[in-house]
């Protein structure tokens, strides 16, 4: 939950893109989750985990940081903070 929230504020800004994957999870759970959170926030739901065995995720959270080109350059495992996050993508 603390992740979520985090980028839930990231995803406001419109100059990066923050996208969660709810890893074997069903829409309506997704859903349901974030309005009990009370969050503003576009999922990527992965159901079966096709995505999360095609990336390799192996714990949650997993920040995958991508260029503007779709490459991965980086991937972080971890809890990160609003700025953690900006300073990784600020390096890309």
């Amino acid at each position: 939950a603390e992740q979520l929230s985090v980028l839930s504020q990231l995803q406001k800004n419109t100059d990066i893109n923050v996208i969660p994957v709810a890893v074997q999870e069903d829409t309506a759970k997704v859903q349901a989750y974030t309005a009990i959170a009370n969050l503003t926030l576009d999922w990527l739901v992965d159901p079966n985990g096709a995505l999360s065995n095609s990336y390799n995720v192996q714990r949650l959270p997993m920040h995958y940081f991508v260029n503007r080109k779709g490459i991965i350059e980086k991937v972080v495992i971890g809890v990160l903070s609003k700025q953690q996050i900006l300073d990784n993508l600020g390096s890309l």
